[in-house]
């Protein structure tokens, strides 16, 4: 039989962490984010940034999810202002990658479809976290980005929004030519 020591276990260990690669570093204001695939809830992808509009994303999973409620004022101005539809596309994004097994896909895709019936969007599914993973996100924490039309990042933040960043994301938006 084999004798398992602490320093043996140690360098096991150091060696499955050194061939983990390391978590991508988080978007920074000025980087361009690699483009990931969403899909509708009605399985539709699209990939995002696609270079077309600038994006204002809000991703989110179900620990985040209340941590930014009072910045969606802010988002409604913006959205709901007729002069901005077609300047601009708001892209709220549920990371769902811990409900990607059946039967659990079933009552996020009825919870998700609710939410887009209820608040007139369409509510982008992240099935794998795929953009947590590419575009180095922290699980748990809500994130506001805001891209120009060639996918460049202008804002961003995790967790909640501060007072000072709600108006400086208010800034860039009407930096984007956005009215309020």
């Amino acid at each position: 039989m084999r004798r398992i020591t602490l320093g043996s276990m140690l360098v096991a260990v150091a060696a499955t962490a050194a061939a983990t690669p390391p978590a991508a570093p988080g978007p920074t204001v000025g980087s361009k984010l690699s483009p990931v695939t969403f899909s509708d809830p009605e399985w539709h992808p699209r990939q995002f940034p696609d270079g077309t509009l600038p994006l204002l994303i809000q991703y989110e999973d179900k620990n985040a999810g209340e941590q930014n409620k009072h910045a969606n004022k802010l988002f409604g101005a913006f959205t709901d202002h007729p002069a901005n539809h077609g300047k601009f596309e708001f892209v709220p994004v549920a990371d769902v990658g811990d409900y990607n097994w059946w039967p659990a896909k079933k009552y996020v895709l009825d919870n998700i479809r609710a939410t887009c019936e209820r608040e007139k969007v369409t509510v982008w599914i992240d099935w794998k976290g795929e953009a947590r993973k590419v575009w180095g996100l922290t699980k748990g924490k809500s994130v506001i980005l805001l891209l120009d039309g060639e996918g460049s990042v202008r804002f961003v933040s995790e967790g909640p929004l501060s007072e000072a960043q709600l108006k400086t994301l208010e800034a860039q938006l009407i930096g984007l030519g956005l009215s309020r």
